[in-house]
């Protein structure tokens, strides 16, 4: 079994898009948004996740526009 060394783990670590999402968003939304990405049959990636994560947060300040009465 290979296993990495320092530097590549670091770099690995960085350029995880899950690890530097999960700084801006909390971890429910990081989730959600990585398996519909994922359900697409798209890859996980930075731009992939700001988009969803985008999206879900407009589809529940929608909903909750809808319910609140005027």
């Amino acid at each position: 079994m290979k296993t990495l060394d320092v530097e590549s783990k670091e770099n690995f670590n960085n350029l995880d898009p899950i690890k530097i999402t999960l700084n801006k968003y909390p971890r429910v939304l990081v989730l959600k948004a990585a398996f519909e990405t994922l359900k697409e049959g798209n890859k996980v990636t930075l731009v992939e996740l700001e988009k969803k994560i985008i999206f879900l947060l407009n589809y529940s300040y929608n909903i909750k526009e809808k319910r609140r009465p005027h």
